[in-house]
């Protein structure tokens, strides 16, 4: 059989940056093609798989479709796609074995064993093939045992679709296909030696001759007055040659050359006759490995070392490696010698043409035919490289868009993911392909370059950009997280942990009419304990077991699987929301199955529909169509994938809308595919104890511990861009440690910490650029820097709101709290913090003709007035104030301003 010769493809010692590629497109195949490529390319880069993909590669012959080279296994693998439009097409015995045209068959095995003769000369390293085809087989393959067996085989991960049906396949073939194969592949060689048979005898010059001129360029000589003879390594050595070649054939790839040994002589001499027998070929084959290995010069290949340059030579830098004839068209050489040298009588003899036979044009062109010789050796070994992949899904989209999933569910926060609509998806991927196709025609000619995992990075880069583009929440580049500890509580704790429930954090947000007077006193009189915390909340003194964030999150699905539902407990201000973003990405990250954020003091306003499951309704405003199936999919027992819901904020639930939450969890909780993770302050906690009772839910709790003094300093460390070391970053350790220690029970509260941040940030850069040397000046220095202490809270609003001004003012001059522009911002801050608030009697104010004035000027301008403000976030159009205690300084009396009106 011939094939078309090409340079030999070795990825160890050059690298793979383009290849020859001739494009087609068009077809429905092309297509499927295509997007198994992206998959691959997907899958690969999501595996961390140092790879190479090539599209249609030339040199790669029936198996060109797509081409993976994965460097650290040292490995070839060939794909070809076959896509059948007819859903009950099927692959028959004929099919694999064709009587007839055995070249051009979609399975023809004939012709894909070409190929696998062609690739294995062309590309160094191991190799595998895949047929890959929507197809099944047919049923009556089970009977072809004739022909062939058919056996499940394992395969890689990366090339295993679920789809129902779906299966690898191994062929084993019987003698008689052995047979087959071999003399349909050795039927041209054949036919080459009858050609210089009638040659040599008749002087005739066939078009089989002129075929393959290159290739007898090594077999005839022939002189400038037309005589033609065998050459002179046209010999016994052949066979000598051919023997070693296919006793080294599967490990000559790994072989490099090394520095000659001194105590080996290889040099070239005449050789006669060489007779070897099947023990001493192996011993000798054992010998040039352990040479190659090692290093090593044994005693049997010193006996033979004159035979050793038949096959190897030194190179000029004195190495010593294999020669470039040693390769594997010296099997079928040697297979023509034997049969020229049985049916010729005079392999010496010298024959004179009419015309020459050799044209040195024909000689130049890159484009002719070798031969091949096939053994029953090779076909085997054929097969066991090669891999069925049939009833393969009819669509690969689906795949690229879980591909596509799993990668953002390292990155893209759940609360965003579950937004994602189908037409996002189908965007997504019509993106991926317009960059595949890009990237194909962009190169010049047939070159293309290679792809790997860079490539699809630039792909998943832009998209993800554009997904921050159409989630302004994604842009808060301020945002910093601080590993926390979590207190599981003891399962038999039914009290809740706390003595006395803050009122004003109880009824801030009820409907009813306040007595402003008792609301603002109540938390006038708050007073705090040793430990800077609240003395009316309290963290529980029960015996608890200590677990980090990041533990808490692997533990869902293994130590925690019983529980329906876990509770997140805290105080105001701990950090619950960040909590449960960053327990919801990490789950997300390491479970297969799906994860959902939602805040319920945005959800509580969404509205229920009719119907047995209408509080799905709820999550419409928060989740797309395609995961409201999901869960209806798991309430329903359809799909067995696991489902966990993550809420944040049950205690911010208005008392209005708490029936309302309280049926969308019952409904969640049906379903014991879903797992829910709650957060609540601790004076809510009894009530959601009272819901669970009710309903029998199996719950644990846990709480989140306060900032201790290290996790102050890592965030400021964190929020300023300075290295924690003390050694190296001394003026931040002292900074940065009185600070914590100073105000250890007011930063306790990262959110207290994120206000500490930001405002102390300027000051410290003075700090750092001061050049105290004495320690007590250092200390003074930061006593006075650290002197208002007494009224913290009026403290930060005023830094807060000049913290707000300088950015609205780019930070030109100084801003005096007493001019009017503070006095704007603080009135808007107290005008939104009644709007939040939502308390009729306080929402009288928008009556007065001035304050309407202003709100609708708020309302038109908050995103960019307010999208740097530390006391609060927009979202959805909503304002949300990051510490409730602030609303009741904001709106206390002494303040003048709204309420002095």
């Amino acid at each position: 059989m011939t094939s078309s010769s090409r340079d030999v493809i070795d990825p160890e010692t050059i690298s793979l940056v383009a290849y020859e590629s001739s494009i087609k497109s068009g077809t429905h195949g092309e297509v499927y093609q295509k997007q198994l490529a992206l998959v691959l390319l997907l899958r690969l880069t999501r595996e961390g798989k140092n790879f190479r993909l090539a599209y249609e590669l030339t040199s790669a012959d029936k198996f060109d479709d797509v081409v993976l080279y994965d460097k650290t296994a040292k490995q070839w693998i060939f794909l070809q796609s076959k896509h059948a439009d007819g859903k009950e097409s099927k692959i028959d015995l004929n099919g694999l074995l064709p009587k007839t045209n055995r070249e051009k068959g979609d399975f023809s095995l004939y012709k894909y064993f070409t190929s696998y003769m062609i690739i294995r000369n062309r590309f160094k390293g191991k190799t595998n093939f895949v047929l890959f085809t929507n197809k099944r087989l047919d049923e009556k393959l089970t009977t072809a045992e004739d022909c062939l067996t058919i056996q499940d085989r394992y395969v890689d991960e990366y090339l295993r679709f679920t789809s129902k049906g779906a299966s690898q396949k191994l062929l084993i073939p019987t003698e008689s296909t052995i047979q087959s194969i071999m003399e349909y592949t050795n039927k041209d060689l054949y036919s080459l030696k009858d050609a210089i048979k009638q040659l040599f005898t008749k002087g005739i010059i066939t078009d089989q001759l002129l075929k393959y001129k290159v290739y007898l360029k090594n077999v005839l000589t022939e002189s400038e007055n037309c005589q033609v003879r065998f050459t002179n390594t046209f010999n016994d050595s052949l066979i000598f040659i051919s023997e070693l070649y296919r006793r080294l054939q599967s490990e000559i790839h790994n072989f490099k050359p090394i520095v000659k040994p001194p105590e080996l002589d290889v040099k070239e001499i005449e050789y006669g006759s060489i007779n070897l027998s099947s023990e001493e070929f192996k011993h000798l084959a054992d010998a040039i490995e352990n040479l190659f290995r090692g290093g090593i010069v044994s005693d049997y290949l010193k006996k033979y070392e004159d035979l050793l340059a038949l096959i190897l030579t030194t190179t000029v830098h004195g190495q010593l490696a294999f020669k470039d004839t040693f390769k594997s068209d010296v099997v079928s050489k040697a297979e023509l010698y034997k049969m020229l040298k049985t049916e010729l009588s005079d392999m010496n003899t010298v024959i004179t043409l009419k015309k020459k036979l050799f044209d040195g044009k024909d000689l130049r062109n890159k484009q002719h035919s070798v031969l091949f010789y096939a053994e029953a050796s090779d076909v085997r070994q054929f097969f066991t490289l090669l891999t069925l992949s049939v009833h393969q899904p009819e669509e690969l989209e689906p795949f690229i868009v879980e591909e596509l999933h799993s990668w953002m569910k390292t990155w893209l926060r759940p609360d965003v993911l579950g937004k994602l609509t189908e037409y996002d998806d189908k965007n997504a991927v019509k993106d991926l392909d317009d960059h595949f196709e890009a990237t194909l025609k962009r190169e010049q000619g047939n070159s293309k370059p290679y792809l790997n995992y860079q490539y699809v990075s630039q792909y998943c880069n832009k998209l993800r950009s554009r997904i921050t583009e159409l989630y302004p929440e994604l842009n808060d580049t301020t945002q910093l997280y601080i590993n926390r500890v979590l207190k599981c509580e003891k399962e038999d704790i039914n009290e809740p942990q706390y003595s006395q429930v803050s009122q004003f954090d109880r009824n801030f947000k009820s409907e009813l009419s306040l007595n402003l007077d008792e609301l603002f006193s109540a938390d006038d009189n708050a007073s705090d304990n040793e430990h800077g915390m609240d003395d009316r909340v309290s963290l529980s003194d029960k015996t608890c077991a200590e677990m980090t964030d990041s533990e808490f999150a692997a533990n869902l699905k293994v130590k925690f699987a019983q529980y329906q539902c876990l509770v997140l407990t805290a105080d105001p201000g701990i950090g619950k929301t960040e909590l449960l973003q960053y327990l919801a990405l990490e789950h997300q990250k390491l479970m297969s199955g799906t994860v959902y954020l939602f805040y319920l003091n945005r959800l509580q306003d969404s509205k229920e529909a009719f119907g047995k499951e209408a509080s799905l309704n709820i999550l419409k405003s928060v989740l797309s169509d395609k995961n409201i199936r999901l869960i209806q999919n798991a309430l329903e027992n359809i799909s067995n994938g696991h489902i966990t819901i993550l809420f944040d904020g049950y205690d911010e639930i208005y008392k209005k809308n708490i029936n309302k939450i309280n049926r969308l969890l019952e409904l969640l909780f049906a379903s014991k595919q879903i797992q829910i993770v709650i957060s609540v302050r601790n004076h809510e906690k009894m009530a959601l104890q009272s819901f669970f009772k009710k309903h029998k839910i199996n719950v644990r709790y846990f709480s989140l511990e306060p900032f201790n003094n290290e996790n102050i300093i890592e965030y400021l460390a964190q929020s300023w861009k300075e290295k924690v070391e003390s050694d190296i970053n001394f003026k931040f350790y002292s900074y940065s440690k009185f600070l914590a220690e100073k105000f250890h029970s007011f930063c306790r509260v990262p959110l207290m910490v994120k206000m500490m941040s930001k405002i102390y940030k300027q000051r410290f850069e003075q700090f750092k650029e001061t050049s105290m040397i004495d320690g007590e000046d250092e200390i003074s220095y930061l006593e006075k820097e650290f002197l208002e202490v007494e009224h913290i809270y009026e403290i930060f609003i005023e830094k807060c709101l000049l913290v707000k001004i300088e950015d609205a003012c780019h930070g030109i001059g100084q801003v005096d709290p007493n001019k009017q522009i503070f006095d704007g911002f603080y009135l808007d801050h107290q005008l939104l913090a009644i709007e939040f608030l939502d308390v009729g009697e306080l929402k009288l104010i928008f009556n007065n003709p001035k304050y309407i004035k202003k709100w609708n000027c708020i309302q038109k301008n908050h995103y960019n007035q307010f999208e740097k403000s530390i006391l609060l976030n927009f979202v959805n159009g909503k304002v949300f104030f990051l510490i409730i205690r602030m609303l009741s300084i904001l709106l206390r009396p002494s303040c003048g301003m709204i309420l002095s009106t």
